[in-house]
């Protein structure tokens, strides 16, 4: 890269780099695998499930890469995290499969205009749960209106 602007593919051999003017990055070009986020999600019949994979792609034009994307894998990811919430919110458990996800996923991957092909999905977890959140803050007793807290500290119990 020259002056930050002009990207240049060397191949193999002696090339020259004028400091400060000129960057040269080495990048592999082997296929290779990417962890996407753990996502929990809730189908359109209210379940609500935990998913995670794997994005798998190789590269294939390196110039477009690097023109394109500044941080490939983020974003990979994210357009996968993408697919599988579009997916899983609009099916129910009971039309649901694995196998089915990872189709959908595979086949609306188009990473061609990065310059990067083959993508592959691996689905790693799959988790169908019920789901409970934990309120934050202090507890409080909503049927009398006041705080546990000071209730407990005043030496009030419920006998439990």
């Amino acid at each position: 890269m020259r002056l930050g602007k002009r990207v240049t593919l060397l191949a193999a051999g002696v090339h020259l780099k004028v400091p400060g003017l000129a960057k040269i990055y080495r990048q592999s070009v082997r296929r290779r695998f990417s962890a996407v986020p753990t996502q929990t999600l809730t189908m359109q019949d209210g379940r609500t499930v935990t998913v995670a994979g794997s994005l798998g792609y190789t590269i294939v034009d390196l110039e477009r890469l690097y023109s394109t994307l500044h941080h490939a894998e983020a974003t990979l990811e994210a357009e996968a995290q993408a697919l599988v919430s579009e997916f899983i919110i609009s099916h129910d458990y009971t039309d649901f499969t694995p196998a089915a996800l990872q189709g959908y996923i595979e086949a609306h991957l188009d990473f061609e205009h990065y310059g990067i092909g083959e993508p592959q999905f691996i689905l790693t977890t799959f988790v169908c749960v019920k789901t409970y959140r934990l309120l934050q803050g202090e507890p409080k007793d909503y049927t009398q209106g006041e705080s546990l807290n000071t209730r407990h500290a005043e030496g009030e119990t419920n006998g439990d």
